[in-house]
């Protein structure tokens, strides 16, 4: 689960940390139709951080991590793991419900999917696959089809490393899409899509631009105007989850601030700011936005 050591503050004494008392469990093999996403969230103004709540729901009770939503088609995707294996396996199922394996992709022992990222429209998903086959790192596409199998396409033109990380896509057609390199020295790529298979480098970002000395992962929102980032700002002996906008997908964004949530290196936004998900305890979680 690219989960950093101690990030989750283990979620152990985290009923002080972040009001886990409050946690509630939400049966994840039952389709919610009086809790949907959010369907009234909206983000806050362009320079203003939004605040989530100390209490927490746990919504899928499996082993999963990289989850991410699409509000327009209702599907979740995750990387899950279950009791008889020690590979993931590409899942995906109703927002807030189980997930089982998707179709259309690599026998999880011959290729290795640690995290995926769905497109908001729910079409497409990004993916960091190792094939143990023939030994390459690879950030694979992969396209959605009508029996809601998936079929891949071609792969990113970005270097796969073991600490590259790809950010979730923003909206098509033009996509924004981050790449962070989290060692030596960490950075941040964005790049916009050409709209036929093309990207392009739009901004290369060291951590001194958003006010950091450290970088491990970072985000987009759908609409390519707010970042959150795992990161440790100057002048903090610690990394913390941080968030930063701008007025247009088209500018640098400013100085990172703290975002107030749980310690965790793997959060999802919904598009409207409304929740933000994060893997925690063998399960997935989310906090909603507070007025």
């Amino acid at each position: 689960m690219r989960l950093v050591g101690g990030i989750i503050v283990a979620l152990c004494g985290c009923n002080q940390v972040f009001g886990l008392d409050d946690t509630r469990l939400i049966d994840a093999s039952v389709t919610h139709h009086d809790a949907p996403i959010d369907v009234l969230a909206t983000c806050p103004p362009i320079g203003t951080v939004p605040r989530f709540s100390t209490g927490l729901n746990q919504v899928v009770t499996q082993n999963c991590s990289s989850y991410s939503v699409s509000t327009t088609t209702g599907l979740a995707v995750a990387t899950c793991y279950d009791a008889s294996q020690w590979w993931p396996q590409v899942s995906e199922g109703q927002p807030d419900g189980s997930l089982l394996p998707a179709r259309g992709f690599p026998d999880p022992t011959q290729v290795s999917m640690t995290s995926v990222r769905l497109t908001p429209e729910g079409d497409q998903l990004y993916v960091d696959a190792y094939d143990y086959t023939l030994w390459t790192h690879a950030f694979r596409t992969y396209q959605r089809l009508a029996d809601g199998s998936w079929q891949r396409g071609a792969d990113l033109p970005f270097t796969a490393t073991g600490s590259t990380f790809l950010g979730g896509p923003t909206r098509g057609p033009t996509r924004h899409l981050l790449v962070t390199t989290a060692g030596g020295p960490p950075s941040v790529d964005e790049y916009v899509s050409d709209g036929s298979g093309g990207w392009n480098l739009q901004l290369h970002v060291q951590p001194a631009d958003l006010g950091l000395s450290n970088l491990y992962t970072a985000q987009l929102s759908g609409d390519g105007l707010r970042m959150i980032a795992y990161a440790e700002r100057v002048g903090d002996t610690a990394y913390q989850v941080l968030y930063a906008d701008r007025p247009s997908p088209t500018v640098p964004f400013g100085l990172m601030a703290p975002l107030g949530v749980p310690l965790v290196s793997e959060l999802f936004m919904t598009e409207d700011c409304g929740r933000l998900y994060f893997p925690a305890l063998s399960s997935i979680f989310y906090t909603r936005q507070i007025d």
